[in-house]
């Protein structure tokens, strides 16, 4: 399924690869907890800046 995705991904135009993007990154984190890992992270990095 991935390899599908990375072909999809590099051909198709920035509109649909945001789209994409945001899909796969809200299948991936249905979870609270992981939700709240991911910004706990991004916080990180923002902070280390």
């Amino acid at each position: 399924m991935s390899t599908i995705f990375w072909k999809w991904f590099f051909r198709s135009s920035n509109e649909k690869r945001i789209a994409g993007v945001l899909f796969v990154f809200f299948t991936l984190e249905k979870s609270t907890k992981n939700r709240m890992n991911l910004f706990d992270t991004l916080n990180g990095h923002i902070d280390s800046r």
